[in-house]
């Protein structure tokens, strides 16, 4: 897949059932997993089976999904296709500028931090740690 491809969501009923099957081919994005089966359970869905995978740059995530208990009625599939795109990040340029600031900010400077303990008992140099702040 080349950098000019889009995300690609694909809902495909299951004959006979209420069950369906999700494949989400999209850029990799931080909490993508997350937030597709975030979108999944809002749905009333559950997941049966699930299978991730990336190489960094894209990821490419299947979901065997059915109604759970507490759906009543049916699941809007196509409109479940269009909450999952809105999810899914727009460009993998996107996803490295995000990577990228989330290194620079990493990259600050230390903060160097101090403890000091004093023996129960003993008083040597009690005033140590206050001199040296």
């Amino acid at each position: 897949m080349d950098g000019n491809d889009g995300t690609r969501v694909t809902v495909t009923p299951l004959a006979g059932t209420n069950a369906a099957d999700l494949r989400v081919c999209s850029p990799d994005g931080t909490g993508l997993g997350c937030d597709l089966a975030r979108t999944i359970f809002d749905f009333g869905l559950v997941v049966e089976r699930g299978d991730f995978s990336t190489d960094g740059k894209w990821s490419f995530l299947m979901f065997k999904v059915r109604p759970g208990n507490r759906l009543q009625r049916g699941c809007s599939w196509t409109l479940l296709k269009r909450r999952l795109e809105a999810v899914c990040p727009l460009d993998p340029s996107a996803a490295k500028l995000r990577a990228a600031a989330a290194n620079k900010d990493a990259q600050r400077q230390p903060f160097i931090f101090q403890v000091c303990g004093h023996e129960a008992g003993r008083s040597a140099e009690p005033d140590r740690c206050a001199r040296s702040r």
